[in-house]
């Protein structure tokens, strides 16, 4: 027995994976940087690898990269050139052990990029989070980056580091923890404060099964009220049978809908009868459609800090969207306003700046944030923003010269007789009593609704993509659409 058990001891050693034994034949790197961005697309942390290999390295690399297990799958792995462009047709493993799963990766260039999602904790307003690195890769450059999310307040990091201002406007704090073995672990732990709407979970839709061909969150800020409008812009599938019933969630503090509404064929909004059922900080709004668009619209609060606003939009889950998307509308008059996750910008043909993204399919089980701010030193609405119409181009001088008077008798004199004679007919019929006839008066029609069947969809003519019955222009590629 003395002599079998120190073979087991040596068996269990060997067998036993380590973080260290997982850097063998491993490429060092030269650099790595892990780049935190909270909140940044949904109520979760966003972490990016950024990793460049030692020059010096073989290729193809076979890369192994931890994450922690309770991530489930990464939710991006690429192969990053030098350039920076990213190629994901690579193929990767994951493989746990305990509470890390390995991300095993093999690629043709001195880069890899990879993202997962991780739980921020969270008690009232405050968010909080420890990031850690487990080791398993010699290093000769670490850094920590984190982003603040916009609306933000009061961010600390620790260890500490320099805050930054970057290309892309954004706010970080990079911590610079240096050269680390395969043997060694870093952590880097933040907090912040955050006015909005969180939930741990998606929320379970009354409606069984349903889905929506797509859905688009527009948010108007400081529009008509010195607060912030949201709209749903909807369309069912095409399947759809109609009449059918439809509801989405709204943040319960908005109260009753400002409208519900639905598009006819001639592109108009006619208001619909609706409940409103509340469960916990959400109410699901309901309504019978006759029409495959339909749209929602309700007030938020925006959050102030001196000139400061800011707002951030949560799309709680619970439907399948075959397409979600953002619009916001500059306020006028407003510089430098911050979007994530960012989009296009575009100025529409009201002269108003909008910003925009399509951000793909989304699950019932999917959420998704969109945070803004902008500075702003007046409290002027946009509903009462003048837009200037162009001056008339006016002529220096008049065409043509003055009539002549001689040339045009004929043609007066033989106007008076008509009216000469016109003056005769009426004297005689009122002589003889008889009344002149009344003019009949067709009744006028009431605008009725247009039957849903009619309603035809409207399509981008450079890509395809369908638009709903209120866009300018295509959600995708941004061109003007026609009509």
């Amino acid at each position: 027995m003395r002599h079998i058990l120190p073979l087991i001891l040596t068996l269990t050693l060997l067998l036993t994976p380590s973080l260290a034994l997982a850097a063998q034949d491993q490429p060092s790197a030269d650099s790595l940087k892990i780049a935190v961005w909270p909140e940044y697309d949904r109520p979760e942390a966003l972490v990016i690898y950024l990793l460049r290999l030692d020059p010096a390295s073989s290729l193809p690399a076979r890369i192994r990269l931890p994450i922690p297990a309770s991530a489930g799958g990464p939710h991006a792995v690429a192969a990053w050139h030098p350039d920076g462009s990213l190629d994901d047709s690579v193929t990767w493993e994951r493989v746990v052990e305990g509470e890390w799963a390995w991300i095993e990766v093999e690629v043709e260039t001195t880069g890899v990029w990879l993202e997962y999602y991780a739980a921020l904790e969270v008690e009232g307003q405050v968010r909080s989070m420890t990031v850690r690195w487990p080791g398993g890769l010699d290093i000769d450059d670490l850094q920590f980056e984190i982003m603040h999310p916009l609306g933000s307040e009061g961010l600390q990091v620790s260890p500490s580091g320099e805050t930054v201002l970057g290309e892309d406007g954004q706010t970080y704090t990079r911590s610079e923890m240096g050269a680390r073995s395969a043997g060694e672990g870093a952590e880097l732990a933040f907090t912040y404060s955050k006015k909005g709407p969180w939930l741990a979970e998606p929320l379970t839709s009354p409606i069984v099964g349903q889905a929506l061909a797509w859905l688009e969150a527009a948010i108007w800020p400081e529009y008509d009220q010195p607060e912030a409008l949201v709209i749903y812009r909807a369309q069912l599938p095409p399947e759809t049978s109609l009449p059918t019933q439809v509801t989405l969630p709204i943040p319960a503090e908005a109260g009753e809908p400002h409208a519900v509404a639905i598009v006819g064929s001639d592109r108009n909004l006619y208001l619909a009868e609706y409940e409103r059922t509340q469960i916990g900080e959400w109410a699901w709004i309901t309504l019978m459609a006759d029409s495959p668009l339909l749209q929602v619209e309700y007030y938020l609060p925006l959050a102030r800090e001196g000139t400061t606003r800011s707002f951030n939009f949560l799309w709680p889950g619970g439907i399948d969207l075959d397409e979600f998307g953002y619009e916001i509308q500059h306020p006028p008059g407003v510089q430098g306003l911050r979007v994530t996750p960012a989009g296009a910008v575009r100025v529409g043909e009201d002269g108003i700046t909008y910003s925009w993204a399509a951000l793909g399919p989304k699950t019932a089980a999917d959420m998704v944030t969109v945070a803004f701010d902008y500075a702003k030193d007046n409290d002027t609405l946009t509903v009462n923003t003048v837009i200037t119409p162009p001056s008339l181009q006016r002529p220096e001088s008049t065409l043509g010269g003055t009539p002549d008077l001689a040339a045009l008798m004929p043609y007066l004199l033989g106007g008076l007789g008509l009216l000469l004679i016109g003056a005769g007919v009426a004297v005689y019929l009122r002589m003889r009593g008889e009344p002149a006839p009344a003019r009949r008066r067709r009744p006028r029609r009431r605008a009725q609704r247009l039957a849903s069947d009619e309603i035809a969809p409207v399509y981008c003519h450079v890509c395809g993509t369908q638009a709903s019955a209120s866009d300018r222009f295509c959600r995708r590629c941004g061109t003007q659409l026609r009509r």
